[in-house]
């Protein structure tokens, strides 16, 4: 295998040559370099070792290695860091056997100090196909994941397949099936998702991990209604394999921006005993539809720069007026624990109705626009046009 120079968009690009047959070579670039500079985390914390340690009295310290490892596993990551630091004989026997945090990709060199440990926090916001195909997954494999307690796994994958729709590539779905298959200690996974067969049967997968609380899932965003692949699989069929697991307490959406329905406007219906937050990123394309989550306490929901009030969000009619929207009495109906709705306390309407915070709302028009990254400016456009 030799290394030659080739033009490509009027620049040099050093590119290797492999030849796998008499009359056959294939020219690929050296992506090597682009990789390199995608290198976020610049070391991985090597194995600690002290000479010095003095005898501790600590019943913790003086457990048999199996039982600590029981007590570390049940804490959280910042737990498990914290710890390292409370003394030697610790910090010498977690940093021996964890890495609190992994961010793809890594050297060549921290991958060698990863030796084995058991990682519990790994995160990869780059493009998988920068990769020759299958070179990602080889280069996770090599990674112990048995402890993965927190995954994100979402940056720039998705890609338009015949020019036309927006799907997963199959490096990605392939390198999302291995994150999972090691998942039996996930606490929170943030992954990006299509309506392909095979993303529905990993939904099937993440909805059986007992530890899972925290979901994001993040659409491509694309605003062209033409762009989904007609494959029978809704959002709402996704939403709920995905809830079908009672210990997710935290669901965040995120890009929902063109319904997979093939439809205009499309709803949102949520079910969860469990969930308690609900946090959603979507467009005026899309409103929340039938919540019937008992013990849902937050609902945080970020329309864009059209977003209504609460008082006004989900009209019927697509001309603003001042009727009461469909959102606060779906909410109502099917959430009796909720509390906050973005800005607003809803505890404060509930005792000023004597239980009841819908029949107060009528006074609190332009409250509960979203307040973030993406705050509206306008604020309530119903209440301005009104």
């Amino acid at each position: 295998m030799g290394r030659c120079w080739v033009r490509k968009n009027g620049r040099l690009v050093k590119v290797k040559e492999e030849e796998v047959g008499r009359d056959v070579v294939i020219i690929s670039e050296d992506i090597s370099e682009s990789i390199n500079r995608l290198i976020v985390q610049k070391e991985v914390e090597k194995k600690a070792k002290f000479r010095d340690k003095v005898f501790q009295e600590s019943q913790l310290v003086q457990l048999a290695n199996e039982l600590k490892m029981m007590v570390l596993r049940s804490l959280s990551i910042s737990d498990v860091a914290a710890m390292a630091g409370t003394c030697k004989a610790l910090r010498e026997f977690i940093t021996q056997n964890f890495v609190p945090s992994v961010i793809l990709p890594l050297s060549e060199e921290n991958q060698g100090r990863l030796a084995g440990r058991a990682v519990l926090s790994l995160t990869s916001t780059v493009r998988v196909g920068l990769w020759r195909q299958g070179g990602y997954l080889q280069m996770v494999a090599r990674m112990n994941l048995k402890q993965m307690k927190r995954l994100k796994f979402a940056g720039p994958n998705f890609w338009a397949e015949k020019c036309l729709f927006v799907v997963l590539p199959k490096q990605y779905l392939e390198a999302l099936g291995h994150y999972v298959s090691f998942g039996a200690n996930l606490e929170s996974i943030d992954f990006l998702i299509d309506n392909s067969e095979r993303m529905f049967e990993l939904a099937r997968a993440i909805a059986s991990l007992p530890r899972l609380e925290e979901v994001t899932l993040r659409n491509s965003g694309t605003t062209n209604e033409s762009a989904t692949k007609p494959t029978g699989i809704t959002m709402n069929m996704f939403l709920a394999q995905i809830l079908a697991n009672n210990n997710i307490r935290r669901l965040n959406l995120k890009g929902f921006s063109v319904s997979w329905d093939g439809v205009r406007t499309g709803r949102l219906d949520i079910a969860s005993y469990s969930l308690e937050t609900i946090q959603v990123e979507f467009s005026k394309a899309f409103m929340l539809g039938q919540v019937e989550a008992a013990n849902l306490r937050v609902v945080e929901v970020d329309g864009g720069p059209w977003d209504l009030c609460f008082y006004h969000a989900d009209q019927r009619s697509e001309n603003w007026s001042d009727e009461l929207g469909r959102r606060a009495p779906a909410l109502a109906r099917g959430c009796p624990r909720l509390e906050r709705y973005n800005d607003l306390d809803l505890r404060q309407l509930r005792e000023e109705g004597q239980g009841d915070w819908l029949s107060q709302l009528g006074k609190y028009k332009g409250r509960g626009c979203h307040v973030g990254e993406s705050e509206s400016w306008y604020g309530c456009h119903a209440c301005a046009t009104v």
